[in-house]
């Protein structure tokens, strides 16, 4: 007989049931009943709902035993890296991460790039989950791979099953999203994995600090809820979808009133699971986060080192095109050495090539200092060059150590106590170095960050307390910010831009309806990064690999929220 209270009971107990139902997606490929030839849903690589900690506590090292089968599909490739065998573009580094648990939370030891002798790849490992399912304890891992030697980031999930120590087990690798301008694949794989069970010595010091970072992140709202402040700010005109093709954008968000208003991170295989630690590659917002972050904080700490002599640092740029030029000159590209006269034209040519290709510091900084001729006086004429940002990080490498001896670090030293005092990631601790006796930071790029990252570096420079002021030197950041009407930098290609002490400046008189030229400070990276800062700690960003630089619309829109100012009568 028809009972309708058993049906209701039954409907009851599929429901709870359909999230593991939904999880286990990931089984037949996982158990080898189904061929992985193509990718899948990345909804398939996450915890279920409600799932438990493992019923045995995790410490020790997932290693990658082989790759067993895998596939490639070249969406775009400008340098036809895929083609060259000694690339390995469809190899992967040698894997073997130690991870501490904490509940449902799989923390890996060791955060950042992680060097290796893979010819092309890195790998970012950050933290994901583990629980306990029918078949054992099952894990979910979110990374990387990053290019040797420069910014372009790929990003994947693995997922598995813990087994026995020391047992093999299978395991699936997917990546499906990048932000790269000129390299795009996905690439899925069936691995062979083992779990070696051992105690970490600073295993409650990780899980400590990474409770600590979860818990620092800025309050965030989804950023279809800036439509509750003002109607206009609906997600479409955030993400100016039309001007940036969806399929090019990894992640934009803003910030307003300390409130991080975030979009999600999609890929080629549906929602990414774990944007809020996706590494994002900073390109050349690196110029103002390391190299002119740093240049201004040993001006703090030793006044007038902006006026240094560079020849005296450099030994490789003693030339006589390098007499006159300063620590300043070469943060604001106004070295007065160049090939074409026109802003851009130099960085944008083939010649710069061999630059960004070395890793040796000698190789790397010959190049730097020997490339270009002397044209004009230090000081008169703005021309882009990253390799003179490279040039800086090495002066400012020498000219610390004159002051605390060799084993002095200028990003270890004098950065990362910044990072700490805003309670960023571990993954901003590291950034790209050369190879060689000493190691110097790319400082024009080679930085990684995650979006709370930003959000809350950002955020500091839109309006600096004291306490972040009391880091730097005060007249010059406050130029850099286009908040000193005298100082506002050279014309860097366009009469509504600047470029002062290794940032931006955009006037957006024009866009935002204002009476007087406004000037706004603004962050920019290579392939469609950007970041704007705007007065009360307003903050617009996005990271794209669409080859645009394109924010005067949302900052518009902003405006209505939060005016910076009067309205024209």
């Amino acid at each position: 007989m028809f009972d309708p209270r058993k049906c209701a009971v039954i409907a009851i107990l599929l429901s709870f049931s359909l999230p593991a139902i939904a999880a286990d997606r990931l089984l037949p490929l996982l158990n080898g009943e189904t061929v992985y030839n193509s990718g899948v849903d990345f909804g398939a690589f996450t915890m279920p709902k409600n799932a438990a900690a493992p019923k045995r506590a995790l410490e020790g090292t997932l290693r990658i035993n082989k790759q067993k089968s895998a596939g490639l599909s070249v969406k775009l490739d400008e340098y036809k890296v895929a083609r060259d065998p000694r690339t390995d573009l469809g190899g992967l580094p040698a894997f073997a991460f130690e991870f501490v648990q904490n509940g449902t939370s799989l923390i890996p030891v060791q955060r950042g790039m992680v060097e290796n002798s893979h010819p092309y790849w890195e790998w970012i490992i950050e933290p994901g989950r583990v629980w306990q399912a029918q078949d054992g304890i099952r894990y979910s891992l979110p990374f990387a791979l990053m290019e040797r030697g420069a910014n372009c980031v790929h990003y994947g999930v693995i997922a598995g099953t813990i087994g026995a120590p020391n047992s093999n087990t299978r395991s699936l690798l997917q990546i499906g999203s990048e932000t790269c301008k000129y390299l795009k694949f996905d690439k899925w794989a069936v691995l062979e994995t083992s779990w070696q069970q051992h105690s970490i010595a600073e295993a409650k010091t990780i899980t400590a600090a990474y409770r600590a970072e979860v818990a620092n992140r800025m309050p965030m709202r989804p950023i279809s809820a800036l439509a509750h402040l003002n109607e206009a700010l609906n997600e479409s005109r955030m993400a100016q979808k039309k001007r940036i093709p969806s399929r090019d954008m990894t992640l934009f968000g803003a910030v307003v009133d300390g409130i991080h208003y975030v979009s999600g991170c999609d890929t080629r295989f549906g929602a990414y699971p774990y944007c809020d630690v996706l590494p994002l590659p900073s390109y050349s917002v690196a110029k103002s986060t390391v190299a002119a972050l740093a240049l201004m904080r040993l001006e703090k700490l030793y006044p007038g080192v902006m006026e240094a002599q560079v020849s005296n640092y450099v030994a490789a740029c003693s030339g006589s095109r390098w007499q006159g030029v300063t620590f300043e000159n070469l943060l604001d590209m106004t070295t007065g050495n160049y090939k074409s006269k026109s802003p851009n034209a130099d960085e944008d040519s083939v010649h710069m090539i061999p630059f960004f290709l070395k890793v040796a510091t000698k190789a790397k900084l010959d190049f730097a200092c020997t490339h270009f001729k002397n044209r004009a006086a230090p000081g008169k004429r703005w021309v882009y060059h990253t390799s003179d940002t490279f040039i800086l990080s090495a002066a400012m490498d020498a000219f610390l150590i004159s002051k605390m001896g060799e084993d002095a670090d200028y990003y270890r030293d004098l950065l990362i106590p910044v990072w700490h005092s805003l309670g960023l990631s571990p993954i901003i601790d590291a950034v790209r170095r050369t190879v060689g006796a000493r190691r110097l930071p790319y400082a024009g790029y080679g930085q990684l960050f995650h979006r709370n990252d930003i959000a809350r570096l950002a955020s500091a420079l839109a309006e600096p307390s004291d306490d972040f002021f009391s880091f730097f030197d005060k007249t010059e950041l406050s130029a850099a910010l286009q908040k000193t009407d005298t100082d506002r930098g050279l014309k860097a290609g366009d009469k509504r831009l600047r470029y002062n002490n290794g940032f931006w400046g955009w006037n957006a008189k024009d866009f935002v309806g204002c009476e007087t030229d406004t000037w706004l400070p603004f962050m920019s990276g290579f392939g469609g990064i950007s970041v704007v800062m705007m007065p009360g700690g307003t903050v617009y960003y996005y990271f794209s690999d669409s080859g645009k630089h394109l924010f005067g619309g949302p900052v518009a829109l902003l405006a209505k929220i939060k005016p910076f100012c009067e309205a024209p009568s």
